[in-house]
């Protein structure tokens, strides 16, 4: 852990900010206290944290307000500062507001100090994270979106509808949606369900825990729900997508998921066909030996009654070639369905060969 990390912890009673400030002088940050909302702006000013604790019920201004109001300070000095919600209000409303202001998480109190460590580590890891990521993208790669005229944008997301035709698992497809989506620099955390599993990915590999727990809970009837200014909750009919940095994409975003959808839909009827097809193959592979066990169980049952008949009766020659004309037609008719059986069988696997390597 880098112990040169600044750390702002504000709350209005001075027993939380003792407790919290012996737990972090413990790890070596440098700290800073402030009692409200208002003094909080003030210190971020001065003390330019790498992170702030907030509570949210205050006097003079509440640590909502506060948290807004730090991230639309001039010149963005408090747009990417990492902010913690620490309150005893629990409830997900609260949680939500919390979010539309501008926080990174939210711990409820009473709280174990091993939780407040570890939530801290994780924010400062993901950060290094993303910077790392934001430098390895290069300069000509972000400036060629940028200049894109509204055309290219298009040209762009079609280029993502034609290879999600050729993609063959759902992780496929999503690499293809996120390459997109980390291209427009959307900042995006996708849920969807397929075959009963339920997939929550964030564009960026990192687990955003507050966008991971938003989205798992989101339940509003509305097709965009947006909180603040440029983040937004897209409700897809099989996918729930939110964006931090919608922009002026939101048209754009709408478009990818018409065709990320309808691409999750097909591969949904496709894996299903597929599982058809493979009880089919196997129920018809058990139909086979069945069905050739009987047989052969007829025909030695058959040549035990001639051995018994020959010892205790007159039976004809004639009628004995009738009886065995009669079962060597039924082994014919039994040839034939089992090779039509096969042959069925060799056409769905062809038919699954090249549906599975469509887009090789």
């Amino acid at each position: 852990m880098n112990t040169n990390y600044k750390i702002l912890v504000v709350d209005d009673e001075e027993l939380n900010v003792e407790l919290i400030v012996d737990v972090l002088e413990d790890e070596d940050y440098q700290i800073e206290t402030a009692e409200n909302g208002q003094e909080a702006v003030e210190k971020f000013k001065s003390f330019r944290p790498d992170m702030v604790l907030l509570d949210v019920m205050m006097p003079v201004m509440d640590g909502y307000s506060a948290c807004q109001t730090i991230r639309e300070l001039p010149d963005e000095i408090g747009k990417d500062i990492p902010i913690i919600f620490i309150s005893a209000k629990a409830g997900l409303e609260d949680k939500v507001r919390g979010y539309q202001a501008g926080g990174n998480d939210y711990i409820i109190k009473p709280f174990e100090n091993s939780e407040l460590l570890i939530k801290i580590d994780l924010i400062f890891k993901e950060q290094d994270e993303v910077k790392a990521l934001q430098a390895s993208v290069t300069d000509s790669h972000e400036m060629a979106y940028s200049l894109m005229t509204s055309a290219a944008k298009m040209g762009a997301i079609g280029e993502f509808l034609r290879a999600s035709l050729s993609c063959n698992s759902v992780d496929e497809l999503l690499q293809c949606f996120f390459e997109l989506s980390l291209s427009g620099q959307l900042g995006c955390t996708l849920k969807t369900q397929f075959n009963g599993e339920l997939i929550i990915r964030s564009d960026d590999g990192l687990k955003h825990a507050i966008d991971h727990e938003l989205i798992r809970q989101y339940s509003s009837p509305d097709r965009i729900y947006y909180f603040g200014k440029n983040r937004a909750l897209f409700n897809w009919n099989n996918v729930v997508l939110l964006v931090r940095n919608v922009g002026a994409e939101a048209d754009h975003i709408a478009i990818m998921l018409d065709g990320l959808s309808a691409a999750l839909h097909f591969m949904q009827m496709q894996s299903q066909l597929l599982n058809s097809i493979q009880v089919f193959q196997q129920d018809n592979a058990n139909f086979k030996i069945k069905a050739t066990t009987v047989m052969e169980d007829i025909e030695e049952d058959l040549r035990t009654i001639f051995v018994e008949l020959g010892k205790s009766s007159t039976l004809t020659e004639h009628e004995e070639e009738q009886i065995t004309a009669i079962v060597e037609k039924g082994r014919t008719v039994l040839d034939q369905m089992l090779l039509s059986g096969r042959q069925l069988e060799k056409d769905l696997e062809q038919a699954l060969d090249h549906y599975q390597n469509r887009g090789l």
